[in-house]
């Protein structure tokens, strides 16, 4: 096998492989580009996802804030009115410490009066 000559390729063959060497490194060119490409397009997608995602957290943080406001609205209300409710008891009671003073005052004017 050492004693067989290597044999010359002729220009033909030679022509041949350089056109099949260069097919090789134009596809591989065509693949990266392509992986460049696709590489570009998922990082603009995601970017778009990513933009979109935190739209919609700032809407979500936005109605839960909306949210919470009308319950301390209502919870607000709600106090303001048993407020309004025991001043208005607390007013009533007052009144009705009145009447009773004045009766009690009555009961001893007319008690003084009275002829023994």
């Amino acid at each position: 096998m050492a004693d067989r000559p290597v044999e010359q390729p002729d220009d033909e063959r030679l022509l041949h492989l350089l056109a099949v060497e260069q097919r090789l490194q134009d596809l591989v060119q065509r693949a990266r580009d392509d992986a460049n490409r696709r590489v570009t397009a998922a990082r603009s997608a995601n970017e778009e996802r990513l933009a979109q995602a935190r739209e919609a957290a700032k809407r979500a943080d936005s109605e839960q804030m909306e949210a919470e406001r009308v319950n301390h609205a209502a919870a607000l209300a709600e106090i303001q009115a048993d407020l309004e409710t025991a001043l208005a008891r607390i007013s009533a009671m007052a009144e009705r410490e009145d009447e009773l003073a004045r009766w009690v005052i009555a009961q001893a004017i007319s008690e003084t009066r009275e002829p023994t």
